[in-house]
């Protein structure tokens, strides 16, 4: 009979041991793989979400001005608007593109066009209104039919515009009646402090829809959309969250020389300057110096990395590695001597993220995406 031997004691041990260092190395390695995971996707997610907050910007910034302007000037001075019963604006002063400075905080930007080619070449009144709320003939109305929105805008540009909705089109002799009554963009005139009834030689500037929107980042912690860029409607009051996870955004002007200036050609962007001191409440002349505005948007990963410290400061370096709580919306190069005979391009405002993002700002990556965009209609506009 053959003797049979198991293991031993000491063997059962050493083989028990080095199972758990298998273990160990195979959970070390599994955690180590799940973190580099966590840190890829969270770095592409927050680029991804200001890429994509900054693509919508982008394209509206584009079509800014589109059928607000006129030769040497804006064509409205103040804005006559109400929809459903609630007045939205009334004579206050409406540009293609605004900015509204946050401090330590985000920025807010808005722009305003018409979203029809055929608002750059409007029809002219042929006859005065006889009232701001009567009807009015019109010298072409090619493509207005009901429905379609007028801004009609007064030839002298010194009267506020009034956008109105066309519930009926009759022909006649020559051109054609307009009647705006009924729909939500219809109000009285009495609802306005400075009502209209423009006069023959006025526009009525067509459009399927008045685009007048502002983009800010909602940072109220007690709101279901905090840290989201948000899109208002200011025609509407409609609130749309359109980029998740956004801590700051950053807008300066960019500003040609004063008319009559020759330091540098007039369509040149010599400076560029934050919506601060002078340009908090800027005049429409001065407006009309801005044909460009650059942006900064700011993102961070939406899962909290817990690789970092568990307190942050001042000190503690966020997840992106190379840089600290500060962070500089874009970089650029410092100005020459004469700042009116070149284009200087200063490094932007700086962006502390213990603000921006609030107590936990190092647990996060971040990515911001950055862009210099001209006003076209502005310029073409203007001619």
């Amino acid at each position: 009979m053959t003797k049979q031997q198991g293991m031993s004691l000491v063997g059962l041990m050493v083989g028990i041991f080095v199972g758990l260092l298998v273990a160990l190395a195979v959970a070390g390695t599994a955690s180590f793989m799940e973190s580099q995971r966590r840190m890829s996707t969270g770095a592409n997610g927050a680029m991804s979400n200001a890429a994509n907050g900054m693509f919508l910007i982008e394209k509206v910034v584009r079509q800014a001005g589109l059928g607000l302007m006129v030769p040497g000037g804006f064509a409205c001075p103040g804005l006559n608007l109400a929809n459903g019963g609630t007045v939205r604006s009334d004579g206050g002063a409406v540009y293609p593109v605004s900015v509204v400075d946050g401090g330590t905080g985000p920025d807010q930007i808005t722009i305003a066009y018409l979203d029809t080619l055929l608002s750059a070449a409007p029809p002219r009144l042929l006859l005065p209104q006889a009232t701001a709320d009567s009807a009015f003939r019109i010298a072409n109305s090619d493509g207005i039919v009901s429905g379609t929105l007028l801004l009609l805008q007064d030839a002298s540009a010194l009267q506020p515009c009034t956008l109105m909705q066309v519930s009926a089109v009759t022909a006649a002799a020559v051109g054609a009646d307009i009647v705006h009554t009924g729909g939500p963009t219809n109000t009285a005139s009495s609802s306005f402090s400075t009502p209209v009834a423009y006069l023959d030689n006025a526009k009525a500037a067509p459009a399927n829809a008045f685009r007048w929107l502002t983009y800010r980042v909602n940072t109220s912690p007690a709101s279901p959309n905090y840290l989201a860029l948000e899109e208002v409607d200011n025609s509407t009051g409609t609130v749309t969250v359109v980029a998740e996870d956004v801590v700051s955004m950053q807008a300066q002007y960019g500003l040609v020389p004063p008319l009559g200036s020759v330091a540098a050609p007039l369509d040149s962007v010599i400076s560029w300057t934050d919506a601060t001191g002078a340009w908090a409440a800027p005049s429409a002349t001065d407006m009309l110096r801005v044909r460009a505005v650059r942006l900064a948007i700011v993102a961070r990963s939406q899962d909290r990395d817990h690789t970092a410290a568990n307190a942050c400061s001042a000190t503690s370096a966020n997840q992106s590695a190379t840089r600290y709580r500060n962070l500089v919306a874009w970089t650029g190069k410092a100005p020459a001597v004469d700042p009116s005979a070149a284009n200087p391009e200063q490094d932007g405002p700086t962006i502390d993220l213990a603000t921006a993002a609030g107590d936990n700002w190092c647990h996060y990556r971040y990515r911001s995406v950055n862009l210099m965009l001209p006003l076209l209609n502005v310029r073409m506009g203007l001619r």
